[in-house]
């Protein structure tokens, strides 16, 4: 995997599980990165261990 394909796994991954656990709150395009980045920390930790999300 790319590093641009990586990084396209965890921002897909950390915005799903963003809008899966906050249904309605304020789309993930328009979050800031201080909400932004626990939710891709997650994400990236979830893909380093190969879990299905």
């Amino acid at each position: 995997m790319t590093d641009s394909e990586r990084r396209w796994a965890v921002e897909t991954l950390a915005q799903k599980l963003y809008e899966d656990s906050e249904p309605g709150a304020t789309p993930w395009a328009r979050r800031g990165r201080t909400v932004r980045e626990p939710w891709l920390a997650k994400a990236r930790r979830i893909l380093e261990k190969g879990e299905a999300p």
